[in-house]
């Protein structure tokens, strides 16, 4: 099936080299200063420089400072020239309500690779539907500790690499057969529901979407499906993948319900990709092109996501 949508003109982010810097933010929950340092021992074993404003350890209840002091600190490493990327340090919640106090032109006069996930899904999607730039879901600060070697090593590619990307997993399972091209949209589920009737809500229109959720039940899971369903947004998809699904339900019965619920789409759909929550969190451009084959169960990068 081929739906065709409107997409911004794409600005695509400088790949890093070592020795570049990444400036690092919080854009939601506070964090603990231990995982802050293991994380920043990881990027400096990585070949990176580190950059952050002494204020990033505000604490606002259960926020990392006010919203106004999140997106200023934000907006202050997208536009200083010596930061080459941008690197959330955890998500939790509190994003959403930044929003309102960044500019969307920086995104386009200051290109740069933005990395986060979780609830830094409304800042990605938010980028590259304002801005048209590519943006990375993947690993943030307080989660570089955790990763295997080739975690590591998949990590650092996605950021100084412009390579071939398919995405095959070896646990798939294919709901509905079909091929699909469209922009890569997507992230946490919950977040992405919560964009819904607000000024930062992505387009839906021909892109391929991708999911995922932590510590949700099954009953919640649902929920946010028929929610997204009933407001007509999976109507508008070219393909859906479901990615990681973990601490409250079984990736299995995720599947299930997909199988009884989400078929009659019409569009390509496979779950059991590596985004999200999970022992493995595998990097992917958002706003870039792909190609989901629901027959072999593959998503594949259709062009460069960095200059």
């Amino acid at each position: 099936m081929s739906r065709t949508s409107r997409y911004p003109e794409i600005t695509r982010p400088r790949r890093l080299s070592k020795g570049d810097r990444i400036a690092l933010v919080a854009t939601g929950s506070p964090f603990e200063r231990e995982d802050f340092d293991r994380g920043v021992q990881v990027l400096i074993s990585l070949g990176f420089e580190i950059k952050y404003h002494p204020l990033i350890f505000e604490r606002n209840g259960y926020l990392a400072g006010s919203d106004e002091h999140r997106a200023h600190l934000f907006t202050g490493a997208l536009i200083d020239d010596e930061v080459q990327a941008v690197l959330c340090v955890r998500g939790g919640y509190g994003t959403l309500r930044m929003l309102s106090h960044i500019d969307a032109s920086l995104f386009k006069t200051h290109p740069k690779i933005i990395l986060g996930f979780s609830d830094v899904t409304a800042l990605l999607n938010f980028a590259f539907d304002s801005g048209g730039l590519v943006t990375f879901h993947g690993p943030m600060l307080t989660g570089l500790p955790g990763l295997s070697d080739d975690g590591l090593r998949r990590f650092l590619d996605l950021l100084t690499r412009e390579s071939s990307l398919i995405i095959a997993p070896s646990r798939r399972e294919i709901i509905q057969k079909g091929r699909a091209q469209g922009r890569l949209m997507g992230g946490n589920l919950t977040t992405l529901v919560h964009l819904i009737g607000t000024p930062y809500e992505p387009s839906w229109e021909g892109r391929i979407l991708f999911v995922e959720e932590c510590g949700e039940k099954l009953y919640r899971i649902d929920r946010l499906f028929t929610h997204l369903k009933l407001a007509g947004r999976l109507s508008k998809l070219a393909g859906l993948v479901l990615g990681q699904f973990t601490d409250g339900v079984e990736p299995e019965e995720v599947w299930e319900f997909a199988y009884q619920n989400l078929r009659d789409l019409d569009i390509p759909i496979v779950a059991g990709f590596p985004f999200g929550h999970g022992k493995e969190n595998m990097g992917v451009p958002i706003g870039a092109m792909f190609r989901l084959d629901g027959y072999e169960g593959a998503l594949e990068l259709a062009e460069p996501c960095t200059q």
